[in-house]
């Protein structure tokens, strides 16, 4: 697999910077939740992490979440879009 998951996320951190924590949620279907709010617009969004040990189960979450992001509908969750750290690269 080796670089196989370098480009296949939509890198968001420098979005982040515009953002601050306000506060962690516990939802009882999505888990804990970070509430942040853009420090400009006052846009209120969470952020969800995971941590994936597994290759093979986080190309599979990151191909998931490509398809969850491209849904469109009034009833669903919007995802902004997603991030990954391979801690063996340096």
């Amino acid at each position: 697999m080796g670089n196989s998951n370098s480009g296949i996320y939509d890198d968001h951190s420098n979005e982040l910077k515009e953002y601050s924590v306000t506060k962690t949620v516990k939802d009882s279907r999505l888990g804990e939740l970070k509430e942040l709010v853009n420090n400009k617009t006052r846009q209120i969004v969470f952020m969800k992490q995971f941590n994936q040990t597994d290759p093979e189960s986080y190309t599979r979450m990151i191909e998931d979440y490509e398809f969850y992001g491209s849904l469109k509908h009034k009833n669903l969750l919007k995802i902004y879009g997603f991030a990954g750290v391979d801690p063996n690269r340096s």
